[in-house]
């Protein structure tokens, strides 16, 4: 028996104390923005010395945007922590702290003799408990399988001792705190053999072990490591899901195996719960095993029933948004199950009819709407809670998403509702006080994270190809159907009045920040469309800013290594170069029409001159010529000769004969172009 230690555990025994940045698996915390891991992705190589042979990866909650952002490698941190000890009892800590107590108080030789007699009594304790010689010993043998240092086969040989150790014995303890541990390093370490041999050992007991303290981070583990055991556990769910839902720890073991591995017709099955004990006992398909969903449900039942069914629905909903503490809100089964049946009660129901009980589900879930838009049915939710509500709903909702408006922007599914709000309110005024005032402030920190800077582009540029995919726009497009019907304004008018509420902000941006989003490739796109679109504001000081980067030293690269964007000059960075000839030319080329959408005309031969005169009175008009500018002094002349600006002859005199022949031998990547454009300037 391993000896114990005179490290205490945490109070509440629920295993070794948890590192602040790595929560357990279960904290009721939907993952990170993105889609779970495949089922079948392999979470470690299992090779090596100290690795876990894990088969599946472990699942990463999407996080609720009232929460802070978990980091990628923290949500995939696992729940079985890495301690030493095993953790004391109830009863041995209180005696170890009465030990220390006595030894204060009386003198040294007395307080050993009492602490050893305190010892002696919880060993008789511990040892009158049921399985205590049973958990002596495996607990001895968990110690030797958790080792760090060791190798495959000795790690091989502790769990087979291990498990010979508490074969027939698993239902009898798996509820006790340590024992539940030691269970977990059998499926966490094992092979399938071993994690379906648990697995089967404790058929039978899945329900109770969800709903346990402990054994519910081991049932957990047998969802995602023994998928052919997934459809029995499953199975003890049916006719349990709404209570567990709102139970503390089944709650998150019923949200990983609805969103991260149960299949299509599991996930049916897991969502019959919601219809009602009469409708989910017959909500079996036409093929064996087969699971109804909603739709079809109601499809083949009477007008009274369809009644029933959908008002079960709606009252389950409830129940669990009169309940946030459980931490249901935030699951992902709940809000597909809200998104059905807002879908069906529009499909049965008169316009009017649907219109009242969809009214009424916004009322009673308008303060927790926030809490859902991280995943795609509940971002969808509050999209048609959008597109379908009057002008009093928009204004509940903007004032509820207000406070959360720029982690909603970070958020791949969240900012949709961005979006619709943009799309379908008409009172912009209103959108511009809740939404984007607070969006234009966070400009910077939004245009260089991946996901931010798509609300700043769709402000900009609502459902421009070149910054959003098919697939993006045809599912911001699915509000459009409601809009035509509650929307007054035209859509061309309230994307203008949403652009010029935004351009000053960004405009300060790029004048404030002008390195540091030039030199990310993704913030750069903020840069050029900010430029060439922003309206009602001065765009000559954010200009300004972008030419004294051209003012800086600049000799040619002959070096054929990528430019590092943290120290090379700005124009030897591609995406950076690409932003100075958007300016300069005054628009995008499309690639689907071969021709050039010219945005701002005036502002772009404005900028082509005092780009001329930056790089002229810094003595980089040569060198970029020679170096990795020769395409955009190409567009500059090209921007002055059609602005017949008198700063063309000058180019055309600057670059005379001598420099021509330089630029000509240089080899330099667009000289060629440049020489024909001085050519039709002179």
């Amino acid at each position: 028996m391993a000896p114990a230690t005179g490290k205490r555990a945490a109070k509440s025994q629920a295993g070794p104390p948890q590192k602040k940045s790595k929560p357990a698996a279960h904290t009721g915390k939907p993952a990170a923005a993105g889609k779970f891991a495949n089922g079948n992705a392999r979470a470690g190589k299992g090779k090596g010395k100290g690795k876990e042979p894990a088969e599946d990866a472990k699942p990463r909650r999407r996080v609720p945007v009232t929460k802070p952002k978990v980091d990628e490698q923290e949500g995939e941190s696992d729940d079985e922590e890495e301690v030493e000890e095993v953790p004391l009892s109830d009863e041995e800590g209180e005696m170890e702290e009465g030990a220390g107590e006595a030894a204060r108080a009386k003198d040294p030789n007395a307080a050993r003799e009492s602490h050893a007699a305190q010892k002696a009594l919880a060993a008789q304790r511990k040892a009158a408990k049921p399985h205590s010689e049973l958990l002596t010993h495996a607990k001895s043998l968990w110690a030797n399988v958790r080792q760090k240092n060791i190798s495959r086969a000795e790690r091989q040989e502790h769990l087979d001792a291990l498990l010979d150790a508490v074969r027939g014995h698993m239902q009898d303890i798996i509820f006790k705190h340590d024992a539940s541990r030691v269970i977990q390093s059998i499926v966490k370490w094992g092979g399938r053999k071993e994690r379906d041999e648990v697995a089967s050992e404790l058929e039978g007991s899945y329900l109770r072990l969800a709903t346990d303290k402990y054994a519910n981070f081991l049932l957990a583990k047998l969802i995602r490591y023994c998928p052919t055991h997934r459809p029995k556990i499953f199975a003890s769910f049916h006719g349990h899901v709404p209570r567990l839902l709102l139970h503390k720890y089944a709650s998150p073991v019923i949200e990983d195996a609805f969103d991260a591995f149960a299949s299509a017709n599991e996930r049916r099955a897991l969502l019959r719960d919601f219809y009602g004990k009469e409708f989910a006992l017959f909500a079996g398909g036409d093929k064996e095993g087969e699971v109804k969903s909603l739709a079809e449900v109601l499809e083949a039942e009477s007008e009274a029933k369809r009644e029933r069914v959908l008002e079960n629905v709606r009252t389950t909903l409830q129940n669990v948004f009169d309940n946030p503490d459980k931490g249901a809100v935030g699951h992902t089964i709940v809000h597909r199950a809200m998104w059905e049946y807002m879908t069906e009660v529009a499909k049965w129901y008169s316009p009017d009819e649907a219109d009242k009980k969809r009214r009424d589900l916004l009322e009673g879930t308008a303060d927790l709407l926030v809490e859902i838009i991280h995943t795609k049915y509940g971002s969808r939710v509050v999209r048609e809670f959008l597109a379908q509500g009057n002008a009093k709903d928009r204004k509940t909702i903007l004032k509820n998403l207000k406070p959360h408006v720029e982690r909603i922007a970070t958020d791949d599914q969240a900012q949709y509702v961005l979006f619709t709000a943009f799309d379908v309110i008409d009172d912009t005024k209103n959108v511009k006080q809740s939404l984007i005032a607070d969006l234009g402030k966070a400009t910077s920190s939004l245009a260089l994270d991946k996901q931010g800077r798509r609300v700043l582009l769709y402000l900009l540029a609502p459902r421009s190809p070149r910054h959003f995919t098919p697939a993006n726009i045809a599912l911001i497009a699915e509000t459009d159907a409601a809009r035509e019907r509650t929307s007054k304004k035209q859509a061309a008018t309230r994307e203008a009045e949403n652009r010029q509420s935004v351009s000053a902000e960004l405009l300060k941006a790029v004048e404030t920040d002008a390195e540091k989003l030039l030199r990310d490739a993704g913030a750069s796109l903020v840069v050029a469309d900010a430029m060439l679109s922003a309206e009602g504001a001065d765009k000559m000081p954010a200009a300004e800013a972008l030419l004294s980067l051209i003012r800086q030293p600049y000799t040619p690269s002959s070096s054929s290594e990528s430019p590092d964007p943290s120290t090379s000059h700005i124009i030897d960075l591609s995406y950076a170069s690409r932003v100075y000839k958007a300016l300069l030319s005054g628009g995008h080329y499309s690639l689907k029409t071969k021709s050039l959408t010219v945005v701002d005309a005036p502002f772009s031969l404005a900028f082509a001159e005092a780009f001329f005169d930056a790089a002229q009175e810094s003595g980089n008009l040569l060198p970029f010529a020679k170096g990795g500018g020769a395409f955009m002094l190409a567009e500059m002349a090209e921007q002055l000769a059609a602005g017949e600006s008198a700063k063309g002859k000058e180019l055309a005199k600057t670059l005379g004969k001598k420099e021509r022949e330089e630029i000509r031998g240089s080899g330099s990547k667009g000289n060629v172009l440049l020489l024909e454009k001085l050519e039709k300037l002179a």
